[in-house]
């Protein structure tokens, strides 16, 4: 006989073997079928059922493909039960047949069994009909409009046989199952009264009527507050008969009293509340499956909104599917508010209820040999009394495991840590990561037929960013998107947290909102701890515990800053990275912006964090021009996000500092490539301070000619380079200091000359430079600087072999001096002059070798760039051609990655010159080399470009 299956994914099956449907088109035919009750139902409800919104051009002929199809995947003995008339398809099967008629005819047996007073029957047909559920009814088929009704009516069933189950379990005794069962069927279902009143019985009969009382409380408090209704009569009328002691509610046993034993087997975990679909956590599922098998005790560990409590419900969930001989238990702490409590909480949903005694005991004696899963969730705030229950129980209790949810390690011997980090934004390819799936689906639930433009894409990977892949944000966040647009909630997410509104009834979270779960770890702290964490808001991209220690308001006597610091990681309010040798910690962005608000004194917070950066900047920023520059340019560019918060705060409140800071720091911005940003910044705290001093404006204006020239903008390069001459003229009386500056100014300005073919003034500007130190001891890496500007002009007029004489001194100073970039700026211009028309190719090549190890000496990454750039084309020279395509496309591919223009280093080396190597492959063969040179890692273009030179 036909057994057909449409509580969950659509199954037929004939004497125990199931049937092949012949594809989904089909599979959704017969369970649209299905819901013509053996009637027949004309084309255009199939259609609309099997098609949904896109039904075929030919529907008839569509349907009688798939019906074909259908009727081959039913076999013989079946096929005749699909017939066509003139009224459309039918399908004949007898009510038997279908899982869904026979849970309803269980759920009506269990009823009248009930009734009649035989609890212990109601309970096995209940039961019985109750697994017969795999999933939702019809899945097969989506969320058309026609399946709500018949859906619907399902669902509301299920619940109901779940309810009249748990009424079975307290009619026959065994309240302590029913209680576990029903604790978290309020949360799933908080709107269902029956549930809240099956629960305070439950609680009753297992001597804890203050618990029942507060349920009861709970309840009215919610009805109250999101409906705007007073409970039911049934409700009401059990909260009399509690107070009143009424004897009529206790349940007795055969022996005469009520059973407080733990019932030979408790209800299994049923998460039906939970209809969401779960995203991601693919290694850390595996993870903690392997743990589990291996380990007693499991901690899930993460900040507020990660989704501990979810994956320990779906691994829940799904360890009871593969072990149903065991029994799983789940405990949630979060309304426990007394570690004394833990214990008898955690054995009464167990199913232990004792009035009297030793709980822990009673339990160890219950669960001898007896295999399960006990899931305690939300233990950060009663950790002692978790420590103590758990330490006891596990060694009596030696087939059960433990899984807990917290924000902090228990402290257990033998406890394995599981970290639960923030979903990704996007994935290793640089696409979308599960933080974007997730919100992609949480947004089409509420509109099946959206579909992301490419604006709200971006606006999507923003918000997530914002929200640093919290499943709780943004949860909250996309049940926003239906009434305010994607990009509009970005935009007020940046000043206020609350836009994103509370949880959705069934939400497995006990925080109503994301303040409240941010507010449940920051509101716990010890005075120190909270008092250092609001002060670490204004660090963005993270800090080191040196800068934490400079923004202490206690000035470390409230202890060590090590020791708060660790304590804040400890519970999952800072975040710690150690993989590059030196710890560095952060503050997720929300947890930020709640500290933010909450932090008593905000503009002392923002005064303490920019005087960090400044003493920051003027500690490294000297090392750029010795030995240890890559030290420097490491230490400043991790803290270029801390640099530009200070920056702006400066702007507004101390701007000649904010102009001193600037000036000290621009190469960063060459160095790493963003120097468009660099002179944004520039030319604003040039703006700023109109009056500052000459020292402090020419200083600026040379950094802003750096950036400028380096940004491709030779003309308004030299015009900022002569600003800053013309504040700076050479008297007799001027210091070592002025002079030197002086120097600079006249230095930077040779470059722009010579870029704009002007031999005149770069010849005009050397005398310049020449006067300025006339008389004074000139640093060394100034010294090489101006060796490279005489080189520089020395071309420029035609003198090649002298400038390629003095390029070469000026290099060898800058490497006995340490100066690394006058090293490798050397050998850089001396290749690119090999690339002439009459250069020596592989000359230029080894000079590009020299260059860029030197660039990687000083950390210098946008001159990397370039110098490997200008090695491309002496490859493509030399006849290696695929070569030269291939890390061309590492290049511009880590360029573009690193917020470096690569078209700035196609202009360096001319169009002329890069169309030609972009025309000397054949189209496949390009394809293939490009693509290849795009999968490669920065750090292995320079070695692999050195075997080739080397190789020649």
């Amino acid at each position: 006989m036909l057994w057909i299956r449409i509580l969950g994914a659509l199954e037929a099956e004939v004497e125990g073997a199931l049937l092949p449907l012949g594809g989904p088109v089909p599979r959704r035919l017969l369970a649209a079928l299905t819901l013509g009750a053996g009637g027949p139902m004309t084309d255009d409800e199939l259609a609309d059922l099997v098609w949904v919104d896109s039904p075929p051009d030919d529907v008839i002929g569509a349907l009688r493909v798939a019906a074909s199809r259908l009727r081959n995947g039913l076999g013989e003995s079946s096929r005749g039960l699909l017939a066509r008339s003139s009224l459309g398809y039918h399908l004949t099967v007898e009510p038997a047949q279908m899982d869904a008629n026979k849970f309803a005819e269980a759920v009506a047996s269990g009823r009248a069994a009930l009734a009649a007073g035989d609890a212990e029957r109601a309970e096995r047909l209940l039961r019985d009909g109750l697994e017969l559920w795999r999933g939702r009814p019809w899945d097969d088929l989506g969320d058309g409009p026609s399946l709500l009704g018949p859906r619907t009516k399902l669902v509301e069933l299920r619940d109901e046989a779940f309810e009249e189950l748990q009424s079975a379990r307290l009619a026959r005794g065994d309240a302590p199952g029913a209680v576990a069962a029903l604790s978290a069927a309020v949360i799933e279902s908080p709107y269902r009264e029956r549930r809240w009143e099956l629960l305070a019985l439950g609680l009753y009969r297992t001597g804890r009527q203050t618990q029942a009382l507060a349920e009861l409380r709970r309840v009215r408090e919610l009805l109250d507050t999101e409906l705007g209704v007073a409970p039911g009569p049934a409700l009401r009328e059990l909260e009399e008969r509690i107070l009143r002691h009424d004897t009529a509610l206790a349940v007795q046993s055969p022996e005469g009293v009520v059973d407080m034993g733990l019932p030979r087997r408790p209800a299994p975990v049923r998460f039906t509340g939970l209809l969401s679909s779960f995203v991601g956590r693919v290694q850390e599922s595996a993870t903690l499956t392997q743990l589990v098998r291996t380990q007693r005790l499991v901690t899930l560990v993460g900040p507020a909104g990660v989704g501990k409590t979810r994956l320990a419900f779906e691994f829940a969930s799904r360890y009871q599917r593969s072990a149903p001989d065991a029994d799983v238990w789940v405990v949630r702490l979060a309304d426990v508010h007394s570690a004394t409590e833990v214990a008898g909480t955690v054995a009464a949903h167990m199913g232990v209820t004792h009035a009297f005694g030793d709980s822990v005991a009673h339990l160890e004696r219950a669960l001898s040999g007896r295999r399960g899963l006990l899931v305690l969730d939300n233990c950060e705030h009663v950790l002692g009394g978790v420590r103590d229950f758990v330490s006891r129980l596990l060694p009596g209790a030696t087939a059960l495991r433990v899984l807990a949810t917290s924000r902090q390690l228990i402290g257990v011997d033998g406890e394995y840590l599981l970290d639960v980090t923030p979903l990704s934004v996007t994935d290793a390819a640089g696409g979308d990561g599960d933080a974007m799936t997730l919100l992609y689906q949480r947004v089409k639930s509420a509109r099946p037929q959206w579909e992301p433009t490419p604006d709200e894409r971006t606006a999507a990977r923003a918000l997530c960013s914002q929200l640093d892949g919290l499943p709780l944000a943004i949860e909250l966040a996309a049940s926003r998107v239906r009434s305010v647009g994607l990009a509009e909630l970005t935009r007020h997410l940046a000043d206020r947290l609350d836009v994103l509104g509370e949880t959705s009834t069934g939400s497995v979270t006990p925080h109503a909102t994301l303040q409240a779960a941010i507010g449940w770890s920051v509101d716990g702290l010890a005075g120190a701890d909270r008092d250092m964490l609001l002060r670490l808001w204004p660090f963005e991209g993270g800090f080191t515990w040196q800068a934490a220690e400079f923004v202490d308001p206690h000035d470390g006597s409230a202890g060590s800053v090590l020791a708060v610091l660790a304590s804040l990681v400890d519970r999952s309010v800072v975040m710690a990275d150690s993989e590059n040798g030196e710890t560095r910690y952060r503050l997720l962005e929300t947890i930020r912006r709640y500290c933010a608000d909450l932090d008593p004194d905000p503009s002392k917070t923002r005064d303490a964090h920019a005087a960090w950066a400044r003493r920051h900047v003027a500690a490294y920023a000297p090392l750029f021009s010795g030995m240890r520059a890559r030290e420097a340019c490491e230490a400043l560019g991790a803290q270029l996000p801390n640099i530009r918060a200070a920056i702006a705060h400066d702007l507004d409140h101390r701007p000649h500092d904010a102009l001193r800071t600037m000036a000290a720091v621009a190469w960063v911005w060459v160095s790493l490539g963003l120097v468009s940003e660099g002179v944004t910044l520039l030319r604003s705290v040039l703006e700023a301070c109109p009056d500052a001093s000459a020292e402090d404006r020419a200083a600026a204006l040379i950094a802003l000619s750096s950036n400028l020239f380096n940004a491709e903008e030779p003309a308004l390069s030299a015009a900022a380079a002569d600003e800053a001459i013309a504040l700076l003229p050479i008297t007799a009386v001027s210091t070592t200091e002025w002079r030197l500056l002086a120097a600079r100014a006249r230095m930077q300005r040779i470059a722009p000359a010579v870029l704009l073919r002007d031999a005149a003034g770069a010849v005009e500007h050397m005398d310049g430079y020449r006067a300025s130190i006339a008389g004074v001891t000139v640093p060394a890496w100034i010294e090489s600087t101006g060796m490279l500007s005489q080189g520089l002009t020395e071309f420029l007029n035609g003198d090649h072999e002298r400038g390629a004489e003095t390029l070469h001194r000026a290099g060898e100073l800058g490497r006995d001096c340490g100066y690394a970039w006058t090293e490798g700026a050397a050998a850089i211009l001396l290749a690119r002059f090999g690339l002439s028309a009459d250069g020596d190719a592989r000359q230029a090549a080894e000079a590009v070798v020299r260059a860029v190890a030197a660039l990687e000496a000083q950390g210098n990454i946008g001159a990397q760039l370039s110098s490997l750039h200008c090695g491309v084309h002496c490859l493509f020279r030399l006849g290696r051609v695929r070569d030269a395509v291939r890390l061309r496309a590492a290049i511009f591919t880590h360029a573009d990655r690193m917020g470096f223009d690569h078209l700035r280093l196609a202009n360096l080396i001319g169009a002329d010159n890069e169309a030609l190597l972009s025309d000397a492959l054949p189209e496949p063969d390009r394809a293939l080399a490009e693509a290849e040179g795009q999968l490669m890692s920065f750090d292995e273009i320079a070695p692999a470009f050195r075997k080739l030179v080397d190789a020649l």
